[in-house]
């Protein structure tokens, strides 16, 4: 893994999509630009289309459940 930022986000309310729309928000808010991509736990996939703004997404079992890993 590169240079990023660790995003946790639990809230059973919103989906998976609206998490990341968060982590991406925030981390564009930060930093005054897009991250590259988002890795995510396998067990947070879901079918939908999750590339939001450009960020692909990817999962490794490295990282937590409920955790956004945005790399730079």
């Amino acid at each position: 893994m590169n240079e990023g930022m660790l995003w946790f986000d639990d809230d059973k309310k919103v989906d998976l999509r609206h998490k990341l729309e968060r982590a991406v928000g925030y981390f564009k808010q930060k930093y005054g630009y897009c991250p590259s991509q988002c890795i995510i736990h396998p067990s947070m996939l879901s079918n939908e289309d999750l590339n939001n703004n450009g960020v692909k997404v990817h999962t490794s079992s490295y990282v937590l459940p409920y955790h956004f890993w945005l790399e730079f």
